[in-house]
């Protein structure tokens, strides 16, 4: 809501002359949700947003990560079909501790195998520490007041996300738990990953300069009216 208020939902797209960042949360039966950042001070932009359930890594790459497809043509057509006109330059990709689960792809390789197989070079990977949910939504919540969201459709899914993120209910006794684990929690938990580690620290607001009253004292606008002494009553 403070976003739309402050006008921080709107035209902010990619801009060449500045690399790219991701953050995720990756599912292999479920959701996979990918962020897409720039870091223009004192701004962080977020340009895209991908999720897909179901896909292994060698999909997400492709249809997310163009720019690491070996093939020229097939690079140009899938940056055609998502609209991305001017390919990303990556600098760093911020993935969750379980990256090293050997889960994702065949032949027993750990997920940072596979991404670095695709293409993703090593160097560029942040395996992220173990967070609980507490830490990656207050880390989120630190960052959201100088983030600012691309309104596009897919950066839009993302935002949908964010703000349908909730926390399970207990019924009978009227109290809320740990976070609701659904559709809207991948989105959410790959923004975290973000917050947690990319080490942006939002400037904080400059001290207000204004003289300190003392106090018992009133201050009034202009200088005192002169006296009209011959109205005065006296008693």
């Amino acid at each position: 809501f403070a976003a739309e208020k402050e006008g921080r939902v709107g035209f902010f797209p990619h801009d060449p002359n500045y690399p790219v960042m991701t953050s995720w949360d990756i599912g292999v039966d479920d959701y996979t949700a990918i962020w897409f950042w720039q870091h223009i001070h004192p701004w962080v932009n977020v340009i895209d947003y991908f999720e897909a359930s179901g896909l292994g890594a060698d999909e997400c790459v492709r249809q997310a990560l163009p720019e690491y497809t070996n093939s020229e043509m097939e690079k140009l057509a899938q940056r055609i079909e998502i609209g991305r006109m001017a390919p990303f330059r990556y600098q760093r990709h911020f993935l969750p501790h379980d990256i090293r689960n050997r889960e994702w792809g065949a032949g027993a390789k750990s997920r940072v195998q596979t991404l670095v197989a695709l293409g993703m070079p090593l160097n560029a990977i942040n395996v992220g520490v173990q967070q609980g949910p507490e830490e990656r939504v207050n880390a989120s919540r630190r960052l959201l007041p100088i983030v600012r969201f691309n309104q596009s459709k897919r950066v839009m899914l993302g935002v949908q996300r964010l703000r349908r993120y909730a926390r399970r209910k207990n019924e009978q006794l009227g109290t809320y738990g740990a976070p609701l684990h659904d559709e809207n929690s991948h989105g959410a938990d790959g923004f975290g990953e973000f917050a947690v580690n990319c080490g942006i620290v939002p400037a904080k607001p400059k001290p207000d300069n204004k003289p300190v009253q003392p106090i018992g004292t009133v201050y009034l606008p202009g200088a005192p009216e002169p006296e009209d002494r011959t109205r005065r009553k006296w008693g």
